[in-house]
């Protein structure tokens, strides 16, 4: 099947140095993660910086990236997206280090931490167009997404942020099969 976006723009370049929040499975699970100490400037800057320092915990699939340019660029958005993007990534490392237990929902886990996350409606998931439009390449496969992370709202669509995810079951990674404009 095909994905319902395609992507002919070639791959971001870095513009200035970004560090890591941090790094992979420490030995001790309790260690608490650093606060976060990336501030990008723009939400290419924000996706560039996530896949090279939080790659051990986020796959992005072939099409996850295609739409970026379609965002208006603001400050806020590009924060909230690398911040979005930490804290599901933290989700990861916990899962990995507690193999696989948090001890609260994770969309809860998530919710406590800021993150404002949806899953679509009745509605759209027995609409078999809306359901096409949130298929995504997962970094192995294509397959339909409905939980994501609410960046940002707005009434304007280019301002109005949306994450789709999964987590794999198998590594505790997170699947990011689409950061662009709602859908």
């Amino acid at each position: 099947m095909k994905a319902n976006r395609s992507c002919r723009r070639p791959e971001p370049q870095p513009k200035g140095p970004v560090r890591p929040t941090f790094t992979g499975p420490a030995a001790n699970s309790n260690r608490e993660l650093p606060r976060p100490t990336c501030q990008p400037s723009s939400i290419e800057e924000a996706v560039l910086a996530a896949r090279r320092f939080l790659a051990d915990y986020l796959i992005f699939g072939k099409h996850a990236t295609c739409e970026l340019l379609e965002l208006r660029e603001r400050p806020a958005t590009a924060k909230g997206i690398y911040r979005a993007m930490e804290l599901l990534a933290e989700i990861s490392y916990r899962l990995q280090v507690n193999s696989g237990y948090l001890g609260v929902d994770r969309v809860r886990w998530l919710e406590q931490r800021g993150l404002c996350l949806s899953r679509e409606s009745n509605t759209l998931q027995k609409n078999k167009k809306a359901r096409q439009q949130r298929r995504f390449h997962d970094g192995d496969e294509i397959r339909e997404f409905d939980l994501h992370v609410k960046v940002s709202d707005s009434t304007h669509c280019d301002l109005c942020t949306r994450i789709y995810f999964e987590v794999d079951e198998r590594t505790w990674q997170i699947r990011i099969g689409w950061i662009g404009r709602h859908l």
